[in-house]
Formats: C-alpha cells, structure tokens, sequence
C-alpha cells in the first residue's frame, strides 16, 4: 500500500480483549505524591487506554489522585447515548471502595468553556477525594448501520490527543488487526512509542508521558502532543490520492463518498444512479454535491426565495448583508437556540433523523436546519441574487491545523461564504453562526490555512484567512459618576460592536429579559468588591441585529476623608484577559485573541472645595498593541469636570516565543492602567 501520509505511522491497527476485573493496587502506588523532579502535581494518570474494534470503542481509565485540585483529573466528559458497560471504582488508602455501573453514579460539574462554544459536558465519579484512585472502563458502539469503525457523533473522522495536564505514566492505542478504516500517528515532539502485538491487536504505547498544558495565550495544536486519528478514505478517494495530494483535493471537492456501498463497488458509475432518498442515507456527499447538486428545493423555497430576495440593495456585499440578515429571521439554526425554544441537544436530533442539510425545502418548512444546512441555503439564495460566492474550508485553531498534504477530507470544521466586490476586501459570510455580524470572522478561524473553492467551476487551491484589524472588533464603555460622601454613584452604557457583540451576546442569548439582567448584575457584582447595583438592562434582545449594549446603575463605596481615591470605571471587565500568574518561561509560540478595541470615557463633577490632582498621561505600545490612559479637566471654581479617557488596543500578532517579555510588558501596561485612580485633594 502507497505511504500517503507524512507519519510515523500509517496502519490498519486494532486491541487485546477487553479490560478484565480490576486488580489489587500495588502498595507503591499509593506512595505516589506531589514530585516537582517527576513533574507529579495534583494527580497521576496510571493507565489510559483506547481501545478500537470495529463494534465498538472501549476506554479504560486510572488515575491517582493526592490533592483536592487533582480531583479535575478524575472528570470525564460526558457519556454518549451509545456508551454502556460502564464500570468503575473508587478506592481509598484505608482499602475501602464505592463501585459504581450507571450513568446516574456520575454527577456534573460546572464545566471551563471558550469563548463562544458551549462548555463540554463533564461527570465525576461518585466518592472521588483528595486521596483516592479512581478506576473507570466503558465500551461505546459504533455507527453499525453505516459499518463504521466509529460512533456516530463522531462521523467519518476522529482525532484523539494523547497526553495531558497531568503527568500519565502509560497511554495507549489499541487497534484490531483488521481495522476497517486508516489510521495514522503524528507523534509530536515526544519520545517514538512502543509497538507490539498481543491477541491480534497491534498496541502502540506511550509512557511517562510528562504533564502539558496549553499557557495562556497559545493554541493547543502547536503543544505538539501525539495525536492519532481514525479516518475513512474509500477507494474512490484513495485512487486519487495515490496520484498526489493535488489531485485527491480537487476530487474531494467533486466526488461523493459512498457508505453503505460495498468496496468492490465503489466509484462506479451506477453509484449515480441512485434516488435521492437513498442518497441522503448512502452517501456522505462531495462539497460540490452538498451545495448543488444533491440539493432540494419547491414551492416553500420557491416562497422564501420570493420574500428574501425582494428589493435587495444593488451593491453585492451590501446584497449579500442584507439577504443573510432576512435569512436568519425566517429560518433558525439549531446551533444557536433563543430563549423560549426547545433543548438544544433534542433539536438537533430532530434535526438528524427528519432530513439532510441538502433538503432546503423541509428545513423552510420547519424554519428551522442545522449549521450545514444554514451554509446550502445562503449559498442557494446568494446564488439566486446573482452573486457568485466563494466557499472558504476551514479548521477552527482550537482544535487543529489543517494539514494540506494529508488526504483527509473531513479535517474542516467551518464553512465560510465570500463575496466580491471592486474597490472592497472580501466579505465573508458565517450563515452556520447568525447572530454574528456579517463581515465578522470568527477569531479562530483568523489566520487559518484552508482551501478556497471556485463555486462556477468547483476546483480549489490552498488559502490563509486573514486577519482582521483591530477596529472591526469594539468594546465601549461610558461612565457617569456622581459623588457623595463615602461612596461613587455611576451609570454605565456599553456598547459592542464586531464579534464583542457576538461573545457577549450569546452570554445571554437562552435567558430571558428579567434573567438576562440578573446574570449581568451578577457579573458585575463579581467584578469589584464594594460595588453595589441597583439597575442591569440588556438592550436590545441578544437576538437582534446591529450592535448590543446594556446598562448599569449602582454604587462604589468610597472612603471619606481630605482626599479620596476615584475608580473611573467600577465593574468594567478587562480589554484582555490577564492571568493572575503567568509563567517565568516559555517555548510555545505567543497568539494573543483577534485584534480588538476597548475605549472607556469617564466624566465627574469635581465637588466644591476638592481638586482632582495631575497626572502625566501613560502611553504605551509595542508590536502587541498600544495602551492610552489619561485624565483631562474642564472649568474653574466650584464647576469642574473631570473626564478619564482609557483605550487598549490589541493586534492580531502572533509572536514566537522569544517575545514572551515584550508580550508580558504588554500585560502589565494594562495591570497597570486598568488599577490607576483618579486622586482628589481639598484645598
């Protein structure tokens, strides 16, 4: 078989039996404890393994846990509906243990989640302390009726990352020796694993793997941990591929993939052949098949494509904004759901078993699709307009970096819409996420490599995303204070503009309008101690189009005395988001969030008999970004205004790690800016 892929290792592997009963804990385990040396801090990963037949994927997990921040690595993400055989236990230096053999004997933590997605469930098993083993198997089905080797919520594509903030003393991949689909191991920057056999399964072992974790500031794929992934690659794709990378993309792009086909029968012509109804269900469709050719439509879209595409704006990009706008107000995404609608997670599964994202009709008539779905009918109507979009395929930076010359045709994440027009740059679409404003690129998606698709003549080439300035992203804030004795009284009006207005926005997006101002009270009150707040309004509906702001009233308690100190803006959260502690090295590049602009105006009435005290203006800058601090006053007497202008702008600028002291300068400039007060003295 052709070596197509750039790896250690490029297999059909598979795994020895199932895990057996647990086994006695040897004495010297539970001598493990905090090792600086060793790099033991919290917990200790005894043993992971992943283990894949072709009917299911079993994982076994152990890990020693002597501290009470160390009970996160006992957390595991949430059970699948396709997990079962769970089993476990949780054992204790005395020789005592809780088992447990249900879903129910896992309880919920609050879950740690990004910017925008929501956290990842996670579950704790019961019992677990600051001094404990926790022990825990569980065998997930694969998608039987498409012969996958994988789950269903998996798809045609899966990744896992080895390695972890925990030191781990053995992790590894278990493969069948007749694994139905390919396999490959990016070892990373660690040390070649162990490969043997045992039971007709190839074993590929890593051990004393030491505790990584992703600094503040960085992505998780340039950790450079060992990553193996399980993909599908029919022959159909596979006989392009053999001729070159090049050639297996343009064919991606053109080619369905057949799946409940049989292999011998792949990438003939009567694959064609089939109906549509059998379509949705065998095949997983090319690009070109998703977006056109597989596409159904009637009388409902024929009514929408009406009510839409009336007396749109002439200039493409200004068409393209105000067709996705109307679009997103007749027909919702699953991915996003408002307050009043149903579960999430039950919608789109509706979603699954009712149609395909191709069916545009049934998704018009329900005014509701899934993100792919979202994408085919922008991309129609656009069409329909008389626009020639382009179709960007992209990976989210979080998750991995698109690899051009491996021939994966499932490592895209996102799917972004490009509109042209003379004198302007690119306006790019994101139909899958609605409430972010049009022209928005999400941050990580900026800087990504990824394919451009020519939609006239469906051929690709390699593409960057670019950056977008700093400007595109605002955050602004507008402070009133009025002061009394002993304490600030201040009302505060935000604005937000860019993707800002998306993040804050879907803080609030399933609540309702009384929720939405407590969880903005809340916040607020968490943000500064002393801080009291009478008023929290989120305007307009996190919904809406255009920018979103909310307003604030409250108090700031304040010593009284011949001078006080004035914080100019009491519960305004950070420009960027410093860390309490940051660490004295570093050796993974530096790529600080999308470029962004947070300006904040504060404006006083300085009381009789006081003066608020000079100060020089701080200004600062470097290649990160730039911070301005300054405090001005207006008139004489017993009527001066005192006004604190404050602006932090961050650029989009990637930095290896030899800038780590010009980027922690950067930091401190805005530790520095955000705590300076405004002095006043009587006199």
């Amino acid at each position: 078989m052709p070596r197509i892929l750039p790896v250690l290792l490029w297999a059909t592997l598979g795994l020895p039996g199932l895990a057996s009963d647990w086994k006695p804990i040897p004495a010297e385990v539970w001598s493990i404890r905090e090792d600086a040396a060793r790099g033991y801090r919290d917990a200790v990963v005894l043993e992971k393994r992943t283990i894949f037949a072709n009917n299911l994927i079993e994982t076994v997990y152990r890990v020693r846990v002597f501290s009470e921040a160390g009970k996160r690595a006992a957390e595991l993400a949430r059970f699948s509906r396709d997990c079962h055989h769970i089993s476990g236990r949780t054992v204790y230096p005395d020789g005592r243990a809780i088992e447990y053999d249900r879903v129910q004997d896992f309880v919920p933590v609050a879950a740690v989640g990004g910017r925008e997605e929501e956290p990842e469930p996670r579950v704790l098993p019961k019992g677990v302390t600051s001094d404990c083993i926790v022990e825990v198997r569980w065998q997930e089905s694969t998608w039987k009726k498409y012969s996958s080797p994988l789950p269903r919520r998996l798809g045609s594509f899966a990744e896992w990352e080895l390695g972890g903030p925990y030191a781990i003393l053995s992790e590894s991949i278990e493969l069948v020796e007749a694994f139905k689909w390919r396999t490959s191991l990016l070892p990373g920057r660690f040390p070649k694993p162990e490969l043997s056999q045992a039971d007709g399964y190839r074993i590929i072992r890593f051990r004393n793997l030491p505790a990584l974790e992703a600094p503040p500031f960085s992505l998780p794929p340039l950790l450079e941990r060992p990553r193996f992934q399980v993909f599908d690659l029919p022959k159909v794709l596979f006989d392009r591929a053999v001729k070159g990378i090049d050639e297996f993309w343009k064919g991606a792009m053109i080619v369905p993939i057949p799946k409940l086909i049989t292999r011998d029968r792949i990438g003939t012509g009567s694959d064609r052949t089939m109906n549509t109804s059998r379509v949705f269900k065998d095949l997983d469709p090319s690009v070109k098949d998703s977006f056109v050719d597989f596409v159904r439509k009637g009388s409902a879209y024929a009514s929408l494509a009406k009510e839409v595409l009336a007396g749109l704006p002439v200039p493409p990009q200004a068409r393209a904004r105000e067709l996705l706008r109307r679009l997103t107000l007749r027909v919702g995404n699953s991915r996003e759901v408002l307050f009043g609608e149903e579960e999430r997670e039950d919608m789109e599964e509706k979603d699954r078993v009712r149609t395909g994202p191709e069916d545009l009709e049934e998704a018009v008539k329900a005014r509701r699709t899934d993100s792919k779905g979202m994408q085919i009918l922008c991309f129609q109507l656009l069409k329909d307009a008389g626009l020639r979009p382009r179709l960007a395929l992209l990976t989210n930076r979080q998750v991995r970096l698109f690899n051009y010359n491996a021939p994966i045709a499932w490592q895209f994440t996102d799917r972004l819409l490009g509109i042209e027009e003379p004198g302007h740059d690119t306006l790019w679409l994101d139909p899958a996420r609605p409430l972010l404003p049009s022209g928005v690129i999400h941050p990580d998606l900026q800087g990504t490599d990824g394919l451009i698709v020519d939609t006239d003549a469906w051929v690709c080439e390699k593409f960057r995303m670019p950056h977008q300035p700093a400007a595109m992203n605002q955050r602004g804030f507008e402070y009133q204070l009025s002061l009394d004795e002993g304490a600030a009284r201040f009302r505060l009006e935000t604005r937000f503009l860019g993707f800002p207005r998306y993040e804050e926005g879907l803080r609030y997006l399933t609540l309702d309008p009384r929720d939405q101002g407590r969880e903005l009270q809340g916040r607020l009150l968490r943000s500064e101690p002393g801080l009291t707040v009478t008023r929290a309004e989120v305007q307009p509906p996190p919904s809406t189009a255009g920018p979103l702001s909310w307003v604030a009233e409250g108090r700031l308690a304040a010593a009284a005395g011949a001078s006080r100190s004035i914080r100019p803006f009491p519960g305004m959260p950070s420009a960027l988001s410093v860390p309490e502690a940051l660490p004295a090295q570093r050796t993974t590049p530096l790529v600080p969030p999308a470029g962004s602009l947070q300006a904040a105006t504060c404006t006083f009435q300085v009381p009789a008999g006081s003066r608020a005290v000079e100060r020089p203006a701080f200004r600062r800058s470097n290649r990160f970004g730039s911070v301005d601090w300054t405090l001005s006053t207006q008139g004489a007497g017993g009527q001066v205004r005192a006004t604190v202008a404050y602006e932090v702008r961050v650029n989009p600028q990637a930095a290896p790690a030899q800038a780590y002291d010009e980027f922690r300068t950067f930091l401190g400039w805005i530790r520095e800016a955000e705590a300076m007060t405004v002095l006043l003295e009587q006199h």
